[in-house]
């Protein structure tokens, strides 16, 4: 429109000029449009009536100016004193212009032009926008134009009112701009912008602001492509862009400079830069076509990782094992992406304390270095740390040698303290970083382990001994690590096979988990004694089929222990262990002390039988085929006979467990 919009005015001059008697030259139009603007309902008048220079009125029913969708009503426009030369220059100083745009009632001010066949200087001052004052300057004409605006106390609210109708806040913002355009249709501009007092929200809360301080300062230029380098500074307030909350108690430093093409298709980051100066810097850059990410590289450096983790990390991680961590050390890193899919990652940690608020994990003095690839040759990577544990069970100290190859990472084999023996992790590979889901699969070994140890961390009754167990090969994917095969236990004389174990959301609040046990010709005198629960010799095997833990707690299974068929071992049992055997089947002792029995140490018997079958909160039980409406939990054998028979086939499962805290193991209750 700038260098068309003059032409009206010419034309009106040349008129007068042409005609001196003429006292008034009118010019009227129903539409009058161009590239991207257009004014509706035009009426162009000039007074030449009185002494002195004529004056200017023009009035308009509607304009629209291309590239910042305005439109403007009632648009008037009246110089009283114009300048007219000879050669069809013209000039006014103190024009008022004024036009109704929303959602401001009316906007008006003073308005200074000249204008010559070679083009047109413009000058606006004073101009109100309810609170706020607008001033600025264009002017140029063949050899392209130059503009200068300048904003002060502009309210928030209308702007969202008008361009953002779904938002409401409140605050005060000031811009200071200049751009130029040349004839070619290059263009470029500058601006700072200000914000002060600043309070926002969007209708559904996910973007809020309160009390907001901020200056944001760029350049801006088009031709060829569109190009723009930005600088924010965040000062002060809070800012929630879910799903993170910035607590702007230091400034955080955003800058971001690149390029797109004219159609959008193409987009170049060049730069960007995000920074909490001791705290956090973050990097990137990237190309994206047609909306999909080509290629990009992000680095970040977490100088204090406690306050990073709360500000970037945990907001993505709600819900995984990994969302309420305590965590002190450093970090840096970088990850490459192409073809929108991670290509490398390089990953540094000095000193890093991670502990899991729900006691689940934890790692002291991690630090090290990691790097992978998709592609290519193997990276060698090493991490340490000083200590670590899976919830009560205690780690040591382990130094991990790795290397990325293939897309997954291969863990050579190492070894830590367990229990006070150790463990032996061997064909360790990880799969699935850096993007996830995360796989491992690889065996283990446990050598020398403390069962002593082993039922102190998990308040079992003192087991004693130690135990070497070669693991079955295990798979872990998605929270879900399983055996498989058989896991083999040389315990109590005997031998434990665990199949089928599986647990679910290992890391989870509420772990899983699924197994099968089979017991193979235990010694009963040592478990017995063990746990002294009163003596009984003998031999024991059968099996728990079904084990279903739930927080690590047992939830269901179904058990039989039996007598072998052909038993080598010497079958006694001691008055203890018939009154404890008699209480966990009837609720009731025996009573043997007090009659005269009692003179009797021990007593010799047939066989021993139990089954226990938990469904829900109930349990069931059973023992081998006895008298009517009872079974043998144990038969006995020779003189004195003494049978132990059961007469509660269904109980409750928490009085069955209150029966076994009322067994007494070495001055401690069974928990």
């Amino acid at each position: 429109m700038p260098s068309r919009g003059p032409f009206l005015l010419f034309l009106l001059l040349g008129l007068a000029a042409a005609a001196p008697a003429v006292e008034e030259a009118q010019f009227t139009a129903a539409r009058l449009e161009g590239e991207g603007w257009r004014l509706e309902g035009l009426r162009l008048g000039l007074n030449l009536a009185e002494e002195g220079p004529p004056a200017l009125s023009l009035q308009a029913e509607y304009l629209e100016l291309p590239g910042a969708d305005l439109e403007a009503g009632e648009v008037a426009l009246h110089c009283p004193r114009l300048t007219l030369n000879a050669d069809g220059s013209s000039a006014c100083r103190e024009a008022k212009l004024s036009f109704a745009l929303p959602p401001w009632k009316r906007v008006e001010g003073k308005l200074e032009w000249q204008g010559t066949a070679e083009g047109l200087a413009l000058r606006l001052e004073g101009f109100r926008l309810g609170a706020g004052r607008l001033s600025g300057t264009l002017e140029g004409g063949k050899k392209g134009w130059q503009g200068k605006v300048k904003l002060r106390q502009m309210a928030l609210s209308p702007l969202l009112a008008r361009w953002l109708p779904q938002w409401s806040g409140s605050g005060r913002l000031g811009l200071e701009a200049e751009g130029s355009l040349q004839p070619d249709g290059a263009w470029h501009g500058r601006f700072s912008l200000r914000g002060r007092e600043i309070q926002f929200s969007d209708a559904e809360g996910l973007h809020v602001g309160e009390s907001l301080r901020f200056s944001l300062r760029g350049s801006v230029g088009g031709g060829r492509r569109l190009e723009g380098n930005f600088d924010l500074e965040l000062e002060q307030g809070q800012l929630y862009l879910d799903p993170f909350y910035l607590e702007l108690d230091r400034p955080i430093q955003v800058k971001l400079g690149g390029w797109s093409s004219p159609d959008g298709k193409r987009l170049h980051l060049r730069r960007l830069e995000v920074e909490r100066p001791g705290l956090l810097h973050l990097s990137g850059r990237g190309d994206w076509r047609g909306g999909v990410l080509e290629e990009a590289t992000f680095g970040w450096r977490f100088e204090q990782l406690a306050e990073s983790y709360a500000l970037l990390l945990q907001p993505l991680l709600i819900g995984t094992p990994a969302d309420a961590l305590q965590l002190a050390g450093s970090a840096e890193g970088e990850l490459s992406l192409g073809g929108g899919r991670p290509r490398a990652l390089r990953l540094e940690l000095r000193q890093v304390t991670l502990e899991d608020e729900a006691g689940r994990f934890g790692l002291d003095g991690l630090s090290g270095s990691l790097a992978w690839a998709a592609t290519g040759e193997a990276k060698p990577s090493r991490l340490e740390w000083r200590g670590a544990h899976l919830y009560r069970v205690a780690l040591g100290p382990a130094k991990v040698d790795l290397q990325a190859r293939d897309g997954g990472v291969e863990v050579l084999p190492f070894s830590l303290e367990l229990l006070g023996g150790r463990l032996v992790l061997t064909g360790l590979r990880l799969a699935g970083l850096p993007s996830g889901p995360l796989e491992a699969a690889g065996g283990a070994r446990l050598e020398g382990l403390s069962l002593a140890e082993l039922s102190r961390v998990l308040e079992w009754p003192p087991l004693e001994g130690a135990l070497d167990a070669t693991l079955p090969r295990f798979h872990y994917r998605e929270g879900r690590l399983q055996l498989e095969g058989e896991l083999v236990l040389e315990l109590f004389g005997g031998r434990v096979v665990v199949e089928g174990l599986v647990i679910e959301e290992l890391l989870g609040p509420a772990p899983v988990l699924r197994t099968s046990l089979r017991l193979e010709n235990l010694d009963l005198a040592q478990i017995s004694r063990t746990f002294s629960f009163g003596r009984i010799e003998g031999s024991l095997e059968g099996y728990v089929r079904n084990l279903r833990l739930v927080g690590w707690e047992v939830a269901a299974f179904e058990a039989e222990l039996r007598s072998p068929a052909r038993d080598r071992r010497r079958h006694r049992i001691s008055q203890r262990a018939i009154d404890n055997l008699t209480e966990l089947g009837n609720g009731v002792a025996s009573g043997l002390s007090g009659t005269f029995l009692g003179i009797f140490k021990d007593f010799a018997y047939d066989r021993l039988e139990l089954r226990v079958k938990l469904e829900g909160d109930t349990a069931e039980l059973d023992g081998a085929p006895g008298p009517a409406g009872g079974y043998y939990i144990v038969k006995g054998a020779l003189l004195p006979r003494v049978d132990v028979i059961g007469r509660n086939r269904r109980v409750a499962w928490k009085d069955l467990l209150a029966r076994l805290r009322n067994i007494q193991v070495k001055g401690i209750v069974v928990e």
